[in-house]
């Protein structure tokens, strides 16, 4: 189920409405729940070059968040790749604000030059083989306390990551 419209369309209702987005954190827990390490794909953004990031994307009209993603994680990762658990009951840990701006502004909490969106962060653990695919160009797990320097990660998500770290 992928419903398309028209680019000048898709254009216009950017420009409008915010659009709502599921950002994934890949999670390795131990059996104590304590936080291992960190997934994140090195891609292309549209203003920044090639960056760490979450992976994410914008949900389909009628689609369920975790339909949403699902979807996601095997278009950019591999079908051969499943959620195993979601962190904090299916919640999302946080939520933040993607500005259009060329600098993330008072209540927002990173940069998206294409749009303003929302972009439900949700930690997820998964098993199965991942194959970077599409906007990943590659894919690394991080410990928490070695991810990558803040100008290697996309979209200003170093915030992102920062609060998520904190709740985890």
């Amino acid at each position: 189920m992928a419903p398309w419209i028209e680019a000048q369309m898709w254009d216009q209702v950017q420009s409008l409405v915010p659009i709502v987005c599921t950002d994934v954190l890949l999670v390795e827990l131990d059996e104590e729940d304590n936080l291992l390490r960190i997934g994140l794909i090195w891609r292309a953004t549209p203003h920044q070059g090639n960056k760490w990031c979450t992976v994410g994307g914008r949900l389909y009209y009628g689609e369920t968040i975790g339909s949403g993603i699902r979807r996601q994680l095997s278009e950019t990762l591999g079908e051969r790749l499943t959620v195993t658990s979601p962190v904090h009951d299916g919640q999302p840990l946080y939520v933040a604000q993607y500005a259009p701006s060329a600098a993330p502004v008072s209540g927002f909490d990173a940069v998206d030059p294409r749009k303003h969106a929302i972009g439900l962060t949700y930690a997820v653990q998964v098993a199965g083989e991942i194959e970077p695919r599409n906007e990943a160009l590659a894919f690394e797990w991080f410990k928490p306390e070695r991810l990558p320097p803040a100008e290697e990660i996309g979209f200003d998500q170093q915030y992102v990551l920062n609060r998520c770290l904190k709740l985890l």
